[in-house]
């Protein structure tokens, strides 16, 4: 079922795959892999909430390894206004995995 998922994704049926992806995260949900993968599917069929739902689960328990470049990318995306509406869990878990943060970024808005 695993693989089945990751041929599905890798073949661009991205809504096909994240169901067989969603059951392998369900009983290993420490599989970064299947977490990203499972995150870039919902990307691919426009899902940002269900993306970021993903992302943000995996680092609740688990530190970033190939998580990481997408966690350096939200934060390059937040200076540029992208992704704003989850700012602060961005920056709390690049800030856990060791991302740099611009500082305009800690800044308090008014």
């Amino acid at each position: 079922m695993s693989f089945l998922g990751l041929l599905l994704s890798k073949t661009n049926q991205y809504k096909e795959a994240i169901w067989y992806i969603e059951k392998v995260i369900k009983t290993n949900p420490s599989n970064e892999l299947f977490s990203l993968s499972l995150y870039l599917n919902y990307i691919e069929v426009n899902q940002f909430e269900m993306a970021f739902k993903t992302l943000f689960r995996f680092l609740e328990n688990s530190r970033a390894d190939m998580f990481k470049d997408t966690l350096e990318e939200l934060v390059d995306g937040l200076l540029n206004g992208y992704g704003e509406n989850y700012q602060n869990q961005i920056i709390f878990y690049a800030i856990q995995n060791n991302i740099p943060i611009p500082k305009g970024l800690l800044q308090k808005k008014p």
